[in-house]
């Protein structure tokens, strides 16, 4: 179903994921210290609609590291070379926690390259992150990130860390072991933010967006002060609300949620 290779575009390799070419293109775009396999479980949903591209951020996955290069405007500067390099069309960006932000950033910055963008429980106004009540879960991910520990010890470690089992954890810490430590520190210290102006690039999206929010009381990342915020920021925005839902919506309620995105890429 899907075929993995890369895109090299300068000094920097993309590792990435595409298929099968069922229609309009759809490009996954991960979390902080995951990877393209984060959406194995929306993937045989969305595949038989869409023609799915799912690349690996730098410093994750099996995409080149950078030296410490990881803000939000350099993930967005290589989702938009990705999309105009591998895509050659305008795509909808879905993406998830931080990929939701490098999703706005695109969309504020390349607009030729986005048609519409799809927000799972973006991380809005989450700075300064040492005041968050789970920067200390953060420190734990960047000591794991990298780390070369045996795969056992870090899906027990994100179990305790998450709850449920160290079996559940596997998939997230194979990833988490081909992280580049840094990725998680750029995060921690806010300079991941460094260039981007969360207010500007709202205003600047022109394209339709779904906003979907998680639960904050079941661990959701974004407040409804912030949510409204957004939604009155952007010009064209639909937001839906999922109650009891953490923040891994689309691993949590995988078809209820791809039901939601496929009705909204319907309205299109």
């Amino acid at each position: 179903m899907l075929t993995e290779t890369t895109f090299d575009a300068g000094s920097l390799s993309t590792n990435y994921v595409e298929g099968p070419p069922s229609g309009l293109p759809l490009v996954l775009l991960h979390g902080l210290t995951g990877r393209w396999q984060s959406f194995n479980p929306i993937i045989p949903l969305l595949g038989w609609r869409w023609h799915l591209y799912g690349p690996d951020f730098r410093g994750h996955g099996r995409s080149g590291r950078a030296a410490g290069d990881y803000r939000l405007v350099d993930y967005g500067a290589d989702t938009a070379r990705f999309v105009r390099g591998v895509v050659r069309e305008p795509a909808v960006l879905l993406g998830w926690s931080l990929g939701a932000l490098v999703a706005v950033e695109v969309a504020a910055q390349a607009r030729d390259a986005v048609r519409a963008i799809v927000l799972i429980d973006p991380p809005l106004g989450v700075a300064p992150l040492r005041t968050h009540p789970k920067y200390a879960d953060f420190v734990t991910l960047r000591d794991l990130a990298g780390s070369g520990r045996p795969l056992a010890e870090v899906a027990a470690a994100l179990a305790q860390l998450w709850g449920g089992s160290a079996a559940g954890t596997r998939g997230a810490a194979a990833g988490l072991l081909r992280v580049d430590p840094d990725t998680v520190a750029r995060f921690l210290d806010d300079t991941q933010l460094d260039g981007f102006d969360l207010d500007d690039r709202l205003g600047r999206v022109v394209c339709p967006v779904l906003l979907v929010q998680a639960d904050p009381a079941a661990g959701g990342f974004l407040t409804n002060e912030h949510a409204d915020a957004a939604v009155a920021a952007l010009a064209d925005c639909s937001l839906m609300r999922l109650p009891g839902v953490g923040h891994g919506v689309h691993s949590q309620q995988p078809v209820p949620f791809t039901q939601l995105v496929n009705g909204f890429l319907d309205s299109l």
